[in-house]
């Protein structure tokens, strides 16, 4: 008989179980202390990125920054003549100055004719392009008028057009409030969460050409998406007539030319003289324009928008002469050698300049008057 008996089972020494299970109890542990350590620098980052962006950004601004994704501003843009004035030598977000706006110095012009026209202009070259244009009778002058600059923020007046004639239609409330995220409120005057009326967004876009409140115009058309936004404002622009893909990836960013800026100076002044509901709202924001170039100090009424960004000094107006208005727009290049100005603010002898082309063309269209169309 067999007595051979099967050995019992080797059995894991008990120290060896205990060390694995402390090992994976530890494991966990500091698997966990990870988890919470994350969650805890990703609530501190929220925090302080909100008060980064509410506090240290929360100011006014003319233009966002080239450096920002809303600008992708093409090389062709780069004019090729550098050699004069029309433009600011540095960065500038804050509103000119008024009080320094004119002196004795400006020049004048004899020669009131379009070859005086030409002539005066003739001294900056492709650094300006102009339109002007008699509304009652339709004539043109144009100096570059196709040529293509940086609109900057002239273009917010088109978007404030739109606006507008949603309300009317009653597509929109002009007394909704809109609440301002952070960035609107890092590109604007708000706060983050500030809650805002687009009747009250809309002067702020004009009257003080603040780029926060036109991206919170523009997400609203979009229901909250910019690329939808940016999508219905380029329809309503081919709807006037102009050129959508100078439209780039927001209202401030866009190639502008003289002739389109005057189409939609048109519009506007179309809208603005008829009888709708909002008309005499746009205006009186227009005629209040705290920063223009043109037509500074004048004694006529003049509806403008007004954009300036890294020399690029434009202005689209609409001049009530005695009954006769006209539409007189101006996009400048902004590559000029610098001059020694002071910083954030515009040359004096750019100043000069806009005295001397407003005084031209508003000369020019009085002598109009007198000789007939």
């Amino acid at each position: 008989m067999n007595n051979f008996k099967p050995l019992p089972p080797r059995r894991r020494p008990q120290n060896v179980s205990n060390n694995r299970q402390r090992q994976n109890r530890h494991k966990k542990q500091q698997s966990n202390f990870f988890k919470r350590a994350l969650v805890l620098l990703l609530i501190v980052f929220i925090i302080v990125l909100t008060i980064f962006s509410t506090s240290f950004w929360n100011t006014s601004r003319e233009e966002i920054p080239y450096t920002s994704p809303l600008f992708l501003v093409s090389p062709h843009l780069m004019l090729e003549n550098p050699d004069s004035p029309l433009s600011i030598d540095t960065y500038c977000d804050i509103p000119p100055d008024p009080s320094i706006y004119l002196n004795n110095d400006t020049p004048t012009i004899s020669d009131i004719s379009t070859t005086g026209l030409d002539q005066l202009l003739s001294r900056w070259g492709n650094n300006i392009g102009i339109h002007f244009e008699c509304i009652n009778s339709g004539f043109v002058y144009a100096h570059n008028g196709d040529r293509q600059f940086f609109g900057a923020s002239v273009s917010k007046a088109v978007l404030a057009l739109q606006f507008y004639m949603l309300a009317d239609a009653g597509e929109i409330d002009l007394d909704q409030t809109l609440r301002a995220s952070a960035n609107h409120a890092r590109h604007g005057s708000m706060s983050y969460g500030e809650r805002i009326t687009i009747r009250r967004l809309i002067a702020m876009n004009l009257y003080l050409s603040d780029n926060g409140a036109t991206l919170m115009l523009r997400d609203f058309l979009g229901n909250g998406s910019a690329t939808a936004g940016m999508q219905r404002y380029r329809q309503f622009v081919s709807n006037l007539g102009a050129n959508p893909n100078f439209v780039r990836n927001s209202v401030m960013d866009s190639v502008l030319t003289a002739s389109q800026a005057a189409l939609f100076a048109r519009a506007i002044h179309e809208y603005i003289e008829g009888e709708n509901p909002n008309s005499e709202e746009f205006r009186r924001y227009l005629t209040s324009n705290a920063h223009p170039f043109l037509f500074l100090d004048s004694p006529l009424s003049v509806a403008s928008k007004t954009g300036w960004w890294d020399g690029h000094l434009n202005d689209m107006t609409i001049v009530y002469l005695e009954g006769r208005p006209f539409i007189l727009t101006m996009l400048t290049s902004g590559r000029t050698p610098l001059r020694g100005s002071t910083t954030n603010s515009v040359r004096q002898q750019d100043r000069n300049d806009f005295a001397l082309i407003s005084d031209a063309f508003l000369n020019f269209q009085r002598s109009r008057d007198i000789g007939g169309e």
